[in-house]
């Protein structure tokens, strides 16, 4: 029997005018332009769940769905090409403080709001509107062979819901570099999402490849934790509160990129 979650999303996908074909819990979208696995609570309880047995350009797990479902909705319909083009050269860049977008970040990226030292939005000449924000770490001094670089974190890239910001990652980084002269600039891609092709055409490089990283879901709140965030909930954590309580979720991990400014 098909679950609730391939079934919302089924219907999403009907509702939103998107061609696909369905094989299980594979998504064909488009006539092949890319393919959407879900990843369901039953298949975690599968003790012969093979994670990888199916290739797929994205990986939706159902704590997503449950908890980001707008957002998600949102990525997916502009990766369908679904979407209101802004144009970076019709929008001007300005510093924002932490509230505005860490309210930002919620709104519209899957990871929600983080900590982070410079914050930057990108404004649409015609109506003053947000349309994009990224926010990046302070530095760090690293070593890098015979050389000490200040190093800084971009942490959060987002743009508007339903809106594909031509240029606006540009823009904002470029911004970023005038202002603050970083020696490097490191940034992390979710490789269930991406295959951080952007990055790459901003002269970032890959420095690591993914490795699998494992989550645990509450099953209540569908909340994403890691081990030693459920270590710090629990005096004493057992086999039994963890099969009782949570689901474990292994996912691709992350793409880590390196851009070195050369100013």
């Amino acid at each position: 029997m098909e679950t609730l979650f391939p079934l919302e999303f089924r219907s999403f996908l009907d509702n939103s005018r998107i061609c696909y074909s369905q094989e299980k819990n594979l998504f064909i979208i488009n006539r092949g332009s890319f393919s959407i696995k879900l990843i369901t609570s039953e298949d975690l309880n599968n003790n012969d769940f093979a994670y990888n047995a199916v290739k797929s350009d994205l990986t939706l797990h159902f704590d997503r769905w449950n908890t980001r479902r707008e957002i998600v909705q949102s990525m997916i319909m502009v990766k369908a090409g679904l979407y209101e083009s802004v144009f970076a050269r019709n929008c001007f860049v300005r510093k924002i403080d932490k509230i505005s977008a860490s309210l930002f970040h919620l709104e519209n990226h899957l990871l929600g709001a983080a900590n982070a030292k410079y914050y930057y939005a990108l404004f649409r000449k015609s109506d003053l509107k947000i349309v994009a924000v990224s926010s990046f770490s302070n530095s760090r001094r690293l070593s890098r062979g015979d050389e000490t670089l200040q190093s800084y974190e971009w942490v959060r890239y987002s743009s508007l819901k339903g809106v594909r910001v031509v240029g606006g990652m540009s823009k904002l980084l470029n911004y970023f570099i005038k202002e603050v002269s970083p020696d490097e600039v490191m940034t992390y891609c979710d490789s269930d999402w991406s295959y951080g092709t952007s990055y790459e055409k901003l002269d970032f490089k890959i420095y690591s490849k993914p490795q699998e990283s494992m989550y645990f879901i509450d099953k209540v709140t569908f909340e994403r934790m890691s081990l030693n965030k459920i270590r710090r909930k629990f005096n004493s954590l057992t086999p039994d509160i963890m099969d009782e309580k949570y689901y474990c979720l292994r996912t691709k991990g992350n793409y880590k990129f390196l851009r070195r400014i050369t100013l």
